[in-house]
């Protein structure tokens, strides 16, 4: 239209460098979910700070925390609980601390926690110590 022929070559690297652009955010923003990203840490200590404070909880046993979506967050938890506890009472315990995770970070949509034997933690730390011990003599 104008006459000038170095527009077209003018345009074409401005539209290369806008898609060149493009990919290296694109890259950038997905690299974190395709190798595995790990939660923010408030979150991390906020949930560790949650599971402390419960008296139903005699340890925390493993915590992990999965990336599926920009927006959508796995959570599994493993908790040694009281062995004075009735299964309806960790059932309570459980459901109080999903609903407290998920109103407290939205964009954690799925939450697992995971009963681990305190007989099977006590034997497990039991063993270490005699493995400890036989090793210092």
């Amino acid at each position: 239209m104008t006459g000038i022929q170095w527009f077209d070559g003018a345009a074409s690297v401005a539209i290369g460098v806008v898609l060149a652009g493009t990919a290296v955010l694109l890259a950038y923003e997905t690299k974190g979910l395709l190798i595995g990203e790990v939660a923010a840490p408030e979150l991390i200590a906020t949930v560790e700070q949650m599971v402390e404070r419960d008296d139903a909880v005699s340890a925390l046993n493993e915590f992990r925390t999965m990336h599926l979506g920009p927006h959508d967050m796995l959570v599994a938890i493993s908790l040694y609980f009281n062995d004075a506890l009735t299964a309806a009472q960790i059932e309570d315990m459980t459901s109080d601390l999903e609903a407290s995770i998920k109103s407290q970070y939205p964009d954690v949509s799925r939450v697992f926690i995971e009963a681990q034997s305190n007989r099977r933690h006590r034997e497990a730390l039991a063993r270490d110590d005699a493995a400890g011990e036989a090793n210092e003599h």
